[in-house]
């Protein structure tokens, strides 16, 4: 991977190479990592201390946890790192995820802003001191047990694991049961490569969190450690999770369950009808309280949850997960705006996707019926998604004007009126200076005007002005857009064409 540290004094502002262009269609972003520095709690939770540096020309495609520590000794950090990507911004650390492995790696481009750039925080894991033999003594440690034998033990974190040995009793990972895997063989010392090791992996399961203290909190229950939410924050209340990137595409509810939100309960909810073909409606669907039960009459299935004291967090109260009725062929969640917000890559890949095979294949993957004016309204929703809305695109043309910068001569004239204050467009004129310059020098002293309708949702007049050149052949020059064709638009468009080709009534009469 080819990736390179931005010249910078370490409060992230470049005195060399500046950030760079990456351009449309470029994939490579920007790795905005906070190091040596440490979190603190001053009721919101802050990275103070340390430096900031940028690191530019990251590959999606390559990159790996392997880089990004790399990229942290690079930049200057120094012992156990334990790295964490930023999921509300470059600088936000309250909604934070921490990275494991290649996969969370991966995972972090799904953050890359609209400036090609996402950011880092680099936190130093402060290994236990009980974790580390005394070299200088030369002898290990060792402990007398029952029967007499010496065994050197390193001291762990202990995870209950809550099993059984054949007595009843429970044992932890750690101590001398048939179910410990920590002893260590006294032939052996600990080495920082296994201290590392330690703090870094887990063996007996993949835990998930953030925590601001020195040490990692592992005497939690596994359904804790390994639930998150999807937007970096951590539940403490003991109840299953919802996680958004994982479960979105078949959501499963639990008595007890959380949720990020109401947005997020809401979006679970409409999947879980779609995927199980059951036509569900929200009986109660506010900001603080969502209840939804099954259309059917007779089927019992019902949900309601509603929000934690002082949180946004959404939790099940009440939850029957019963359908005792048939699988339906449509899906009132199923419409134009889900099949747009599932479909749109594949939509703008191929804008000229044919309808027919749109509707065979969504019917086909989703095992439901759709129609055919559905799918238009979804590409009709996609190409709002893509390139906006008229009046979006309208609202742009005072960008657009800037052409004059790179075409010098070029005149550009935008004519507005008032509506409640605001600028509404009414006119728009150009004329390309080299254009102008090529018809005032090489075309006969002829100017052709025409005007032809816009089929668009807006509708409007082009008008054109038209030279012949040399060899006989058209030559446009100039063109405007207006909103009729009447006498006033034309002698606006043609006092715009004499003062741009300086013309003048050269007839005299006789």
């Amino acid at each position: 991977m080819v990736w390179k540290v931005r010249d910078e004094d370490g409060s992230g502002l470049a005195y060399g190479r500046p950030c760079p262009d990456y351009g449309p269609g470029n994939e490579k972003f920007t790795i905005r990592m906070h190091h040596s520095g440490e979190f603190i709690n001053l009721g919101s939770t802050v990275y103070l201390g340390g430096k900031i540096n940028h690191i530019d020309f990251c590959d999606p495609d390559e990159i790996s946890m392997i880089e990004i520590n790399n990229m942290a000794t690079e930049v200057g950090a120094e012992g156990v790192l334990v790295f964490h990507y930023s999921v509300g911004g470059l600088n936000d650390c309250q909604n934070l995820h921490q990275m494991h492995n290649d996969l969370d790696a991966i995972n972090l481009v799904n953050f890359v802003d609209e400036n090609r750039m996402v950011g880092v925080f680099v936190e130093k894991q402060k290994v236990n001191e009980n974790l580390i033999e005394n070299e200088s003594v030369g002898e290990p440690e060792h402990i007398d047990n029952n029967e007499g034998e010496e065994e050197h033990s390193v001291e762990q974190p202990s995870i209950d694991n809550k099993q059984s040995s054949d007595d009843g009793d429970e044992q932890s990972v750690g101590e001398d049961s048939d179910f410990s895997d920590r002893l260590v063989d006294s032939e052996f010392e600990l080495s920082d490569d296994d201290i590392m090791f330690d703090s870094n992996i887990d063996p007996d399961l993949e835990w998930r969190g953030f925590h601001f203290n020195n040490s990692i909190n592992v005497e939690q229950e596994t359904s804790e450690l390994g639930s998150q939410f999807s937007d970096g924050t951590q539940s403490t209340h003991g109840h299953p999770i919802f996680n958004k990137r994982m479960d979105v595409e078949d959501p499963k509810f639990e008595l007890g369950m959380c949720f990020s939100d109401t947005t997020t309960l809401r979006q679970a909810i409409r999947q879980h009808s779609i995927v199980n073909g059951r036509d569900v409606t929200f009986t109660i669907n506010d900001r603080h309280k969502v209840q939804a039960k099954c259309k059917h009459e007779t089927c019992p299935w019902l949900i309601y949850a509603s929000k934690v004291q002082n949180e946004d967090t959404m939790q099940v109260k009440t939850f029957n997960g019963t359908h005792q009725c048939p699988r339906k062929q449509r899906v009132s969640h199923a419409n134009a705006k889900w099949l747009a917000d599932r479909y749109k890559d594949k939509i703008w890949s191929d804008p000229k996707w044919p309808v027919d095979s749109m509707l065979t294949i969504m019917q086909k993957e989703n095992k439901l019926l759709f129609n055919k004016s559905q799918l238009y309204r979804t590409k009709k929703r996609v190409e709002k998604m893509g390139c906006g809305t008229d009046g979006e695109q309208y609202a742009m043309l005072w960008s657009y004007a800037e052409i004059r910068n790179s075409n010098p001569g070029t005149t550009v004239k935008i004519k507005s009126k008032l509506v409640g204050g605001l600028p509404q467009f009414k006119r728009l004129y150009i004329c390309w200076g080299a254009l102008k310059q090529g018809f005032l020098m090489g075309c006969r002293p002829i100017i052709c005007l025409d005007g032809c309708h816009l089929k668009s949702s807006v509708g409007g007049i082009l008008l054109s002005a038209v030279g012949i050149d040399a060899n006989n052949c058209i030559y446009p020059f100039a063109y405007a857009v207006v909103e009729k064709e009447k006498k006033k638009s034309w002698l606006w468009f043609l006092e715009m064409l004499v003062q741009d080709l300086n013309i003048t009534h050269s007839y005299v009469g006789q």
